[in-house]
């Protein structure tokens, strides 16, 4: 790959893979590791297709392979759990200030911060290629390793799982809680 064109790829693409990194991991210094990686990997790989969403796609997928395969090494599959739904459990909770923000757009950032902080991190990564980065199952599919089947359904169950976060934090009685 020439200079100029993983320079374009790296400024126009660092923020957002970043930004998903974070959230699926939940670990900025995680995230941090993780985008190196993918990007040291880019250079290695040279590969064909260049067009800027090829590249994002190439990207998002060895981003997200590379998070996985950091959770198979240190031994927390059933924190990052690629098969059954049963046993997911929600990452790391995001701080939510007891203060609500002053304005509307940062009211907004806090309910899908507390949304995502009850969310499995499969779940995370799901809606946030989905819904942020505009993926088709098609290519979820291949950036998390699954089937386009099994993307719908976990997807469908990300959303539910969400809009149940969603209501509990409006409604902390919701499905008896405390």
């Amino acid at each position: 790959m020439e200079p100029s064109a993983f320079k374009t790829c790296f400024e126009t693409s660092r923020a957002p893979l970043l930004a998903y990194l974070v959230r699926a991991s939940g670990n900025p210094d995680l995230a941090e590791e993780v985008l190196q990686e993918a990007y040291v990997r880019l250079l290695n790989a040279s590969p064909r297709d260049l067009r800027p969403e090829a590249l994002r796609g190439w990207l998002l997928t060895t981003a997200t392979r590379l998070l996985r395969d950091h959770w198979r090494r240190h031994r927390r599959l059933q924190w990052w759990p690629w098969g059954s739904d049963e046993g997911d459990e929600p990452g790391p909770a995001e701080p939510v200030s007891p203060e609500p923000p002053a304005d509307l757009r940062a009211q907004e950032r806090q309910l899908v911060a507390h949304g995502f902080s009850r969310l499995s991190p499969r779940q995370r990564s799901l809606l946030w290629l989905a819904y942020v980065e505009g993926l088709d199952h098609a290519e979820l599919a291949r950036a998390l390793g699954l089937g386009q089947g099994s993307v719908k359904v976990l997807l469908h169950r990300a959303r539910q799982r969400m809009q149940g976060a969603l209501l509990e934090l409006e409604n902390p009685f919701f499905g008896g809680g405390s």
